[in-house]
């Protein structure tokens, strides 16, 4: 009898413990996605400043000629 709980005890906590697992992986995922998400956007924006202080540049060198 105590050996029938025990094991269907074990047999639970495995199951929440590979529960546990895939959770992580499927959490670690989605924030590794989101991140690159948000490096791509800052990589834009950076990019959209870049652009527009060569414009500025470019403006205020003719201006002065």
């Amino acid at each position: 009898m105590a050996l029938s709980l025990f094991s269907i005890a074990y047999f639970v906590f495995k199951i929440l413990l590979y529960g546990l697992c895939v959770y992580g992986l499927i959490v670690g995922i989605l924030f590794l996605n989101r991140k690159q998400q948000l490096d791509e956007e800052r990589n834009e924006k950076l990019a959209e400043l870049v652009r527009i202080a060569s414009t500025q540049k470019e403006l205020q060198r003719e201006g002065k000629q």
